[in-house]
């Protein structure tokens, strides 16, 4: 998806944002080294920077793929993002699948768009470098599991509405298994499973449970 859609994107202020720089005062110059794990949309989230805006300041041809231990430079923060719906226009029209996709399988609607948000940015077209796709970034193991054992279905997760069933389905799955325990579900959506029961949740998966979590009371917020 072009840099046209994403310049639509502005992401809501958090808890994480860096102190405020007095009135008047220069912005100083920010940085931020990628880690494993991290997305261009979660970073963007993190410093209340669009990822048009973080895309263009660091020259970023396929904002989809940024390897982690690449330095970006943050722009200076869209003022305006405190009021700004956390979703541009375009993405916006997926928003009635989420909330179908949610109550069939039970999970909240808010936390369900904040993962896909912090996963793809909502964009069906994003592979990562394990072949993780769309919406949801399922693997091929999460699609078959999904698939043959939850749905009986085959659904197709290239198209968006396909694939955030999917990735509601493997939640409400998740959530069962950690007993209710929505973040340990989260995490266990990005670590796996079986990961997070032998080792634990790890720091940069607590990250991304932080970063879900918190666009998730911003989607709830603005209803």
């Amino acid at each position: 998806m072009g840099l046209s859609l994403l310049a639509a994107v502005t992401l809501a202020a958090t808890a994480l944002l860096e102190a405020a720089v007095p009135a008047g005062a220069a912005t100083p110059t920010r940085t931020y080294v990628m880690a494993r794990g991290d997305t261009l949309w979660g970073v963007a989230h993190r410093f209340h920077v669009s990822v048009a805006g973080l895309a263009r300041a660091n020259h970023l041809r396929d904002p989809d793929h940024v390897r982690y231990g690449t330095r970006l430079t943050i722009p200076p923060a869209a003022t305006s993002a405190s009021t700004a719906h956390p979703v541009g226009v375009a993405a916006a029209a997926l928003r009635p699948h989420f909330v179908r996709a949610a109550g069939a399988a039970g999970v909240p609607v808010s936390v369900l768009e904040g993962l896909a948000w912090q996963e793809s940015g909502w964009q069906a077209a994003v592979r990562s470098d394990a072949g993780a796709i769309g919406v949801g970034q399922l693997t091929a193991d999460t699609i078959a599991f999904v698939n043959a054992e939850l749905l009986g279905s085959r659904l197709d997760p290239t198209q968006a509405a396909d694939n955030i069933v999917m990735s509601a389905t493997y939640l409400a799955w998740l959530l069962h298994q950690t007993n209710g325990d929505m973040r340990l579900a989260v995490a266990a959506y990005y670590q796996g499973l079986a990961s997070v029961r032998r080792d634990g949740v790890s720091p940069a998966t607590a990250h991304y449970v932080d970063d879900v979590m918190a666009l998730s009371n911003r989607f709830s917020a603005s209803g």
